[in-house]
This record gives structure tokens, C-alpha cells and sequence, in this order.
């Protein structure tokens, strides 16, 4: 039978237990979509493309696929598919300054790496559904800042004691709180949430200051992103382990 268990603006999460089910689907939007559960075969004109469990894959818009989904053996074929719409897609490549190189002319079906930042994405997802057949160690991690303690700020001898701005930090204080109450919430449910700095990190909107580079602060981030399911949660961390709050 089939099911579209939820449906949230441009995000749907979509599971059936039926035998191989074919058809074809018409792609009218951008689409990142995460393989959970089962296998599926995607034609596109005269290639054929083989997805399993744990796939995540990039459709692009304005074609007509075919496709046959097989789930596994006694169980769901699951997919979370988050639909990319123009108004979307404009205001990412003007935050992030990106500019068109020419017409693309590749394959017009993608399977991304299964990098933390993309899981993890999809991972945040599942708390808002009712998924039972989740991973078991999904992890939401939730980027803060060392400007979010509260307890450093009362330290006259830290480094960015005078880094006291009315939006930057307080913001990432709110997102801790928002973690502990998210963690809590989920506790049960088997959920590791936690909130992590990258420490002082040299980026364009510092000018350049920072002690560390991105590309070093972020193995602090990967290490709390790949946590097992005996990972702490509702925590706070920096480069050297607890933050206080």
C-alpha cells in the first residue's frame, strides 16, 4: 500500500510496502533526495541509474523519469525528498555569491558523496516525522560559537572578553538553549543533539583574525558529527572538549 506520510511545504517523506511498483514521474522542480530504506532503478532517457539504501541523489528539473522502487525484503521502500524551487536556489547563490559558469550539458541525475554535512541535513529532518525506521545514530549537530557562554563573557582575562556584540552572540546563546530543549525532547527517541563550535575561525567576516582556518575548525565539527549511539547529547563543545554554558 502505498503512503505519503507527510508532506511539508517542499518536503515530503514518502514510503510504501507494496511489491516493485514502476511508473514514470514528471520533475518539474530541482529535487535533493535521500534513499532510506529499500533500492530504486531511475531512467533517464537511455541511461539507467542503480540507487540502494543510504543514496543521496540530485534531480534536476523539467524532465520525465522512469523509475521502478523495490522494497526490502518484508519491509518500506523510504525516500525524503526536499524540493529546490526557484525563489530557493536565487537567494542561496546570492548568499553565497555564486555565479552560472555556462549550460551545464552533464547527466541530469546525481549521486552526491555521503559527506556528514549532507546526511546530517537529512538526519535533522526526522524529528519532525514520525519515522520509525531511522538511523541509529542520528545526529543533529547545530554550529554555535565560542561568543555563545555566557560564563566566559564574565572572564576578564579570555581572549574575546571584549567581543560583546547585541545580535552575533547573544543569537548563538538562543541556539543553545533551542539544543537542550530539542535534546530533551528527544532523549528517548535516540537522537544525539548537541551544539558545537568550530573555535575562532579566520573567515571573511572577522577579516581574517581567527587563529584557525575553516578547514582546520572543521574536524572539531566532523569529530560530534559522527557520534555513535552511546554519544553524549544536549551538550555543548569546543576545540578542547565542554564549553561552559
Amino acid at each position: 500500500m502505498d503512503k505519503l506520510t507527510i508532506q511539508r511545504s517542499r518536503i515530503a517523506y514518502y514510503s510504501y510496502s507494496t511489491i516493485n511498483k514502476e511508473g514514470e514521474h514528471f520533475i518539474a522542480e530541482h529535487a535533493l533526495s535521500y534513499l532510506l530504506a529499500g533500492s530504486q532503478e531511475f531512467y533517464e532517457d537511455d541511461n539507467k541509474h542503480l540507487f540502494k539504501a543510504g543514496d543521496i541523489r540530485l534531480f534536476a528539473k523539467d524532465q520525465l523519469g522512469r523509475f521502478i522502487k523495490i522494497p526490502p525484503p518484508g519491509g518500506e521502500f523510504i525516500v525524503v525528498t526536499v524540493r529546490l524551487d526557484r525563489d530557493t536556489l536565487l537567494d542561496m547563490s546570492a548568499a553565497l555569491q555564486l555565479t552560472a559558469r555556462g549550460i551545464y550539458k552533464g547527466s541530469r541525475v546525481l549521486k552526491l558523496p555521503r559527506v556528514p554535512l549532507l546526511l546530517n541535513y537529512f538526519h535533522s529532518l526526522q524529528p519532525y516525522y514520525n519515522i520509525e525506521q531511522r538511523p541509529s545514530d542520528a545526529v543533529i549537530e547545530n554550529i554555535t560559537s565560542d561568543l555563545a557562554s555566557l560564563t566566559k563573557h564574565q572572564d576578564e582575562s579570555w581572549e574575546l572578553y571584549k567581543a560583546k556584540s547585541i545580535s552575533y552572540g547573544p543569537s548563538k546563546t538562543a541556539l543553545n538553549a533551542y539544543t537542550v530543549a530539542l535534546a530533551y525532547q528527544y532523549k528517548d527517541k535516540g537522537f544525539k543533539i548537541n551544539c558545537v563550535t568550530p573555535g575562532w575561525t579566520s573567515t571573511d567576516f572577522n577579516g581574517h583574525s581567527g587563529g584557525k582556518s575553516a578547514a582546520e575548525n572543521c574536524i572539531n565539527l566532523a569529530k560530534y558529527a559522527m557520534l555513535d549511539a552511546n554519544g553524549p547529547t544536549g551538550q555543548y563543545f569546543g576545540e578542547e572538549g565542554p564549553m561552559p554554558w
